[in-house]
């Protein structure tokens, strides 16, 4: 098509009229029968009112609007198009609305809008910026000074804004706020905004019929670790479980191969989601479950061996805390031993093998690097770790001082506004460490239990806050928490 522009600027440029008009119907002829979507120059007037009368005023308007957004940014073909005929530039708005929904073009390809606007062109600009996103209603916000168009803008922010505090129950818009819920992984608050906005995205790929392509496979997968790190455990099995076991596609390999670095990001999260999954789901026989959930549902998938040798680790040390401790030092070191053979460089399996009187402040220093390290890969480890030193403090071979303490609970309180189990706050967690912590470290866990105890005395759906306790802003986030918590399915 670009030829046939050239050929019809030189037949223009002749000073014979009428051959100039007999070369203009053949190029007009020859340029609809080739109409093709390539990518068009046009500089000038002359060549915007040719492309006008072959393409607008024949059967190819869209792809004349195409051509027309293609070189909008010229000053020159922007002044042709605001001289057009009125049905022209609706239809060139009409274009652009449709656009955007369909290729979500570049804020920076749409800066031509604000030279364009006019008073009478308002209800098109209000059909166009109501397909915008607030990201590009931002950037265009930000280079304009027309107080109409800044309107428009700020109102559509706006009712993104309130769509989205009804889509995902608020979350979104408090993303600014303080940080409420601190977890292990951040602010819970931000992290479930986050995880809304991916999941929003990822409604494009329905697991069911859409191939899993590269790109599938990548917003997926991100939706998975949100919600991992969102606590919403169950939600990211669900997802990691569909696309695993899809079968019957080319796209399969994406999954399968060692090579690809999917697969890697897929093994990674099994190994961090399946061991704190079972521990909650089956405490007293995690390790069988972990490898039964790998057997049926992700057979091409292998688990860390050593660390799964920790849930047994928190078998012993869970009935040792309930007073079955005969054999628990022994048994730990077994344990340990195994997991030094697997990994020889594991610092707490090092530690568990030392008796009593080899235990150095060293040791107890390096456990509490471990829980920081270990955090992002392992949380089951760093929750058994937490729970070997409440063990070791319990038996006084470890004496807690009160920064310790109120770290160490703070750690628990992190754990339980990340996921909110009784494993991760209770009676026995608080009687041991909130009498040796700081005043606000034990305030905080005392709130949980009482919410714990008062919401397990009456329905979560319908009497979230009891009448018999005063309402305070601490504790109504707690209930919030859990009540949220129970819609979304979290243990």
């Amino acid at each position: 098509m670009q030829e046939i522009i050239n050929e019809f600027n030189v037949a223009m440029s002749g000073e014979d009229i009428f051959l100039a008009w007999h070369n203009e119907l053949r190029l007009r002829q020859q340029l609809r029968t080739n109409a093709a979507e390539d990518l068009i120059r046009i500089e000038t007037n002359e060549e915007f009112k040719f492309l006008q009368r072959c393409l607008y005023y024949g059967p190819e308007k869209d792809l004349f609007f195409k051509i027309l957004y293609q070189n909008i940014a010229s000053l020159t073909i922007l002044n042709c198009t605001l001289q057009a005929p009125p049905d022209l530039i609706s239809g060139f708005f009409n274009f652009l609305a449709d656009n955007i929904v369909a290729y979500k073009p570049p804020a920076r390809d749409l800066q031509f809008l604000l030279n364009m606007f006019r008073e009478e062109f308002r209800p098109n600009f209000v059909d166009i910026i109501n397909n915008m996103d607030t990201e590009l209603c931002a950037h265009l916000l930000a280079r304009t000074s027309n107080k109409e168009l800044r309107k428009l803008f700020k109102h559509r922010q706006k009712h993104i804004s309130s769509d989205k505090q009804l889509e995902h129950y608020g979350l979104i818009d408090r993303l600014g706020s303080s940080k409420k819920y601190p977890t292990i992984f951040g602010d819970k608050i931000e992290i479930m905004a986050a995880a809304a906005n991916v999941l929003k995205f990822a409604q494009n790929f329905n697991l069911s019929t859409t191939p899993l392509n590269r790109e599938s496979v990548k917003v997926l997968l991100d939706s998975a670790d949100m919600l991992f790190r969102a606590g919403l455990l169950a939600d990211c099995l669900a997802i990691l479980t569909k696309m695993v076991n899809r079968t019957g596609t080319d796209e399969q390999s994406l999954l399968q191969s060692d090579e690809e670095p999917y697969c890697l990001q897929i093994n990674n999260l099994l190994r961090k989601l399946l061991p704190i999954y079972s521990l909650l789901a089956s405490p007293t026989d995690s390790h069988r479950y972990v490898l039964e959930l790998y057997r049926s549902l992700f057979p091409g998938f292998f688990p860390d061996p050593a660390s799964l040798l920790y849930l047994d680790i928190h078998t012993i040390v869970m009935a040792s805390l309930q007073g079955h401790r005969q054999y628990a030092r022994y048994e730990l070191a077994q344990k340990a031993g195994k997991i030094l053979g697997l990994r020889p460089d594991d610092s707490v399996a090092s530690i568990l093998l030392k008796s009593e009187n080899e235990m150095t402040l060293e040791d107890f220093s390096g456990l509490e690097r471990a829980i920081k390290q270990r955090i992002p890969y392992y949380p089951h480890e760093v929750y058994i770790i937490m729970e070997v030193l409440r063990l070791w403090h319990s038996e006084s071979r470890i004496t807690f001082n009160r920064a310790t303490a109120a770290n160490l609970l703070n750690y628990y309180l992190q754990f339980f506004a990340w996921i909110p189990a009784t494993p991760f706050m209770n009676e026995q967690v608080q009687s041991q460490l909130g009498q040796l912590a700081d005043e606000e470290s034990r305030t905080a866990g005392e709130r949980i239990l009482t919410i714990i105890r008062e919401t397990s005395r009456v329905d979560l759906d319908t009497n979230i806050v009891p009448k018999n306790i005063n309402s305070d802003f601490e504790v109504d986030k707690l209930r919030q928490q859990l009540l949220l918590s129970k819609f979304m399915g979290v243990f």
